[in-house]
């Protein structure tokens, strides 16, 4: 029976027994006793009788990477860059938040009134300009529809969070990367 151990970069272990195929997940050991001490426990529990073969036992994976997106008492976040710089990257969170916002308020309004298909599709137009930073309008005829949903009011307000956000994101960022 071979025993085959996997340190993954999630900081879990895998071991696969073969020729019965078991895998078991568990915190990353901190030393090679550790490693030894699992493929041993595992080839144990591998050698049954193949009428008596136990399901494979998985264990809780660790915990998911930090996110380090800039905590905000507004009910709509950012994205993280991904330029592998921490400053540009934050404040890469900035990058059309006001069409998050916009998305935000149109999806509120999705329940209530009597042309939800067309909110529904311009919801998903904005939704789909949330990261190419471009909105393809659905009806050609009617170019900009989707800013028609929106009462002054409502733009009112996704003013005023922009606002807030920008200035939460420029002092978070300042205050964790700048120079």
């Amino acid at each position: 029976m071979k025993v085959l151990v996997f340190r993954m970069f999630l900081g879990l272990t895998v071991a696969v027994c073969l020729p019965l195929t078991v895998a078991v997940a568990q915190p990353a050991p901190d030393s090679a006793a550790s490693v030894s001490r699992l493929a041993n426990d595992t080839a144990v529990e591998s050698q049954q009788a193949p009428s008596e073969t136990k399901p494979a036992e998985v264990k809780p994976a660790a915990k998911p990477a930090e996110d380090r997106r800039t905590k905000t008492s507004l009910p709509v976040m950012g994205k993280w860059g991904k330029t592998h710089s921490d400053l540009a990257d934050c404040v890469q969170q900035l990058q059309n938040y006001n069409y998050r916002l916009v998305a935000y308020e149109l999806g509120k309004k999705v329940d209530s009134g009597d042309k939800r298909e067309e909110l529904s599709e311009d919801l998903a137009a904005v939704r789909l300009g949330m990261d190419s930073g471009k909105i393809r309008d659905r009806d050609p005829k009617n170019p900009g529809r989707w800013k028609k949903w929106l009462t002054p009011a409502d733009q009112a307000e996704i003013d005023q969070m922009q606002k807030k956000y920008q200035q939460e994101i420029q002092d978070d960022c300042n205050t964790r990367f700048g120079h």
